[in-house]
């Protein structure tokens, strides 16, 4: 019993320490591993002996300083406030465009100027139905970044014509008192569009319905064009038309305003 005991125990201190001479091999591989596993080569020129790491990488790692940028990965930030692709003719369209990591950039176009602040540009197309501008950058690297864009030229869709704060239809006139045309005022309103802008109606025609016209200054009817209203009978149609208008903050054109129809409505009562 004794013997045996003592061949359990040898057993066991054997079996041990096979686990951890194991147990050093394999940390001693994965230093190797981590840490670089080194050869002996010889150098055919010298015929000297030299120690290389077998593991390192074969593709070489380029230098790059801070603001390397590689020429092929350059690219021009530009956009169009409130619209993508778009610009309209007779519209400051505000371009912003900026070349991330550039030097300097150089911005090109039919109708582009500058507008403040850097990156910030007004674009104003003219003819035709496409505007290009020109982006050219240098790179921290020396190298020129180039690039064109393209944008979709529209006119300026026609304002909405109102008078007394009603619109007209081109087979439903808007029914007014003489009292709702004394007191009216021509108005022109964008609907629907990218754009706010702000109208300001400087002068208008009145056709009335013995076929005289009347040119007027400004937004409301005139002197003149009061005296002729008297002459109107009741459900007489009067037109309003070829109404002119500035847009202080946009110097907008190139637009038609739609005519305004009214028809005379001598038996109601004035609303208040």
């Amino acid at each position: 019993m004794l013997i045996k005991s003592l061949n359990l125990k040898f057993n066991f201190k054997i079996s041990r320490f096979m686990k951890i001479f194991k147990t050093g091999l394999l940390i001693i591989g994965l230093g190797g591993f981590l840490f670089g596993c080194k050869t002996l080569t010889t150098d055919k020129s010298s015929g000297t002996k030299k120690e290389v790491a077998t593991n390192q990488p074969t593709t070489a790692v380029p230098e790059a300083g801070p603001m390397a940028v590689k020429k092929d990965s350059a690219f021009a930030i530009v956009s169009v406030e409130r619209t993508r692709k778009t610009v309209y003719r007779g519209l400051k369209n505000p371009l912003t465009i900026v070349v991330p990591g550039a030097i300097s950039t150089k911005v090109e176009g039919s109708g582009l100027m500058k507008a403040g602040n850097y990156g910030h540009y007004i674009l104003r197309p003219g003819a035709g139905d496409k505007a290009e501008i020109r982006i050219t950058a240098s790179m921290p690297d020396g190298s020129t970044f180039t690039e064109s864009r393209y944008f979709i030229v529209k006119n300026l869709p026609n304002p909405k014509s109102y008078f007394a704060g009603e619109t007209s239809l081109p087979t439903m006139p808007i029914a007014l008192t003489e009292d709702q045309i004394i007191k009216g005022e021509v108005s022109l309103m964008m609907v629907d569009f990218d754009y706010d802008l702000n109208f300001v109606v400087t002068g208008f025609e009145i056709v009335f319905p013995s076929g005289k016209k009347i040119t007027v200054s400004g937004d409301r009817f005139d002197s003149k064009a009061l005296e002729m209203l008297k002459k109107v009978r009741h459900k007489g149609q009067i037109k309003i038309q070829n109404i002119k208008a500035d847009s202080p903050d946009q110097n907008a054109a190139f637009f038609r305003a739609d005519p305004i129809l009214i028809k005379l409505n001598k038996k109601a009562h004035p609303k208040k």
